[in-house]
Order: structure tokens, then C-alpha cells, then sequence
């Protein structure tokens, strides 16, 4: 959705999200203008369900100044396995490898949001998968991210299946221009045991004060089944997410 359409504000964006902040306006802090008349919202998230609004540009008609308000639109993407592997590196492809499947009405009710049809399903060997960020390329330009240091939220969400155990795993790291890790959230694999109640589990993390540097964000998610049996019993993943920007209100 968009409000309050003009060639001042397409400029705006053209210029911060797309290549970066030019040269003649220094990195805006996070925040809000109350000077600014009116506020302009531009959707683009790739979270499953499309979020109402994730980028806020504060625009003053009179001055032209603008300041960034607000940007937490999903940076991975094909989260929910809509588009299949699309955009995905299959790291590690085990068993009868990496599957799409969907998710029955029962499961749709069961997921805490209903919009989401498709997850990855993992087999009876390891399955891993991941995808890099390039920061820059997402309008993330080198002063906000060394100098401002905005949060980098993840979320991941797993289930098992109730007739079979699993053991899912994630790991994600901040990344320097060189590739080199600038910080690391790997928690311990979570083994689910057979017979369990397959509720849809959310896993979550928030990067703050990391080094200067970041320049890519590598996610890297997947499991396998404990049973070893032919097929896909291994861990469900889907909905998954990286955002930067304040804290929501």
C-alpha cells in the first residue's frame, strides 16, 4: 500500500533502498520526524502473508528532508516454500532429499498464522539448506549498518511429525565483506522425540551491538529424521525471517 503518491518521495526511495545513501545526505538514525507533515508507506515484505506496511520515509513537502522511520520487511526469500527452492542453496541434500509439501487445513489451523500453505520437509539423512543476504544489495547501506548498528532479528519455525522423531538444527552468522564471521547464533539441535505433540515450534534470535563490518547475513536451517525411515518424517521448516530496523511499537 501506498499513501500520498509523488516524484519527491519515488526519489527518496530510489535512492536509499535501492543503491544506498548518496553521498550528500549523511546515514539517518532510527526514529521519527514530528516536523514531517504526512508519511508515506511502501509494502514490500516477503514474509508469507504480506505485512500491512514495512518501510516508513517521513517526507516534509517544504524543506525536502526525509528520515527513516522504520524498515522490517523480510530479507529472505521464498520463506514458505511458495515459489519451491527457488533463491535456496541445498547445502547438504541426505535421504530422499529436501521436499515441498503442503499444509493440510487441520495443520493450517494448527500454524499461528493461517496464510502460510507450504513448508521444506527434511528426510532420513541430513538435509541443510541456506541462503546469504547481501545487505548492501537490500538498501542497507555501509554507514547505517558500522555506524547506526540496527538490530538483526531471526526467526525460524520447525515442527515434527507426531509418528516419528526428528532433530532440526540453524545456524546463522553476520558476515564481513570478505565472508569472514562477524558474529554467530547456532543454538543446540533440538531433538523432538516420536509420539510427540508435532506442534510448530519458533525459534528466535536478535543481533545487537555486533561489530562493525556486517555486510551479508548467512541462515542456514534443516534436520533430519531420528528413525531413518524412507521418505520425509525428518523436521518441517517454513516462515522463516530475517528483519533489521528498531524495535517495534
Amino acid at each position: 500500500m501506498l499513501r500520498g503518491r509523488s516524484p519527491g518521495f519515488w526519489g527518496v526511495l530510489e535512492s536509499h533502498n535501492a543503491r544506498g545513501v548518496s553521498r550528500s545526505h549523511p546515514p539517518w538514525p532510527w526514529g521519527t520526524s514530528t516536523s514531517c507533515p504526512r508519511t508515506f508507506c511502501w509494502s514490500c515484505s516477503r514474509t508469507c502473508p504480506p505485512a500491512s506496511c514495512c518501510f516508513a520515509v517521513a517526507w516534509s513537502a517544504a524543506s525536502g528532508e526525509t528520515s527513516l522511520t522504520c524498515l522490517h520487511r523480510n530479507l529472505l526469500h521464498n520463506p514458505c516454500a511458495e515459489e519451491g527452492f527457488e533463491f535456496w542453496s541445498l547445502d547438504v541434500n541426505g535421504g530422499d532429499e529436501w521436499k515441498v509439501e503442503d499444509l493440510s487445513r487441520d495443520q493450517r489451523k494448527a500454524f499461528p498464522n493461517d496464510q502460510v500453505k507450504k513448508y521444506f520437509v527434511t528426510s532420513y539423512y541430513t538435509c541443510l539448506k541456506s541462503q546469504v543476504v547481501d545487505l548492501k544489495a537490500e538498501g542497507y547501506w555501509e554507514e547505517l549498518m558500522d555506524t547506526t548498528r540496527p538490530d538483526i532479528k531471526v526467526k525460524d519455525w520447525f515442527a515434527a511429525r507426531p509418528d516419528c522423531g526428528s532433530k532440526y538444527q540453524l545456524c546463522v552468522q553476520l558476515l564481513s565483506s570478505a565472508h569472514a564471521p562477524l558474529g554467530t547464533f547456532q543454538p543446540d539441535p533440538a531433538t523432538i522425540q516420536q509420539k510427540s505433540d508435532a506442534k510448530w515450534r519458533e525459534v528466535s534470535h536478535t543481533f545487537s551491538n555486533y561489530p562493525p563490518g556486517v555486510r551479508y547475513i548467512w541462515f542456514q536451517h534443516g534436520g533430519v529424521d531420528t528413525h531413518y525411515w524412507a521418505g520425509w518424517y525428518g523436521p518441517r521448516v517454513t516462515n522463516s525471517s530475517i528483519t533489521i530496523g528498531p524495535p517495534l511499537p
